[in-house]
């Protein structure tokens, strides 16, 4: 996994990965998690990452080389108990 966050610099509280072969939106997401998520949380934050991402259409199928913006504290706690993003 490449995170690319000088080249390419996403909104703030974004981060551009490159997929490594081998990997899924969600195993990225579990690498790069401060703290182990719950189902929950996870499901949370792969609805950011659709939203951020409309071209990946099923993330547990993405190519490898795809460009990937991911919220950039996974599993940080902002306000009211809301994972960060």
């Amino acid at each position: 996994m490449v995170l690319n966050d000088e080249a390419e610099r996403p909104a703030p509280g974004r981060r551009t990965v490159v997929v490594p072969a081998g990997e899924s939106v969600l195993t990225l997401v579990r690498k790069l998690s401060r703290r182990s998520l719950t189902v929950r949380e996870e499901a949370e934050v792969m609805v950011q990452v659709k939203r951020l991402n409309p071209q990946i259409f099923i993330p547990d199928t993405i190519h490898p080389g795809t460009r990937a913006i991911l919220p950039s504290c996974i599993g940080c706690t902002t306000g009211r108990g809301r994972t960060g993003g």
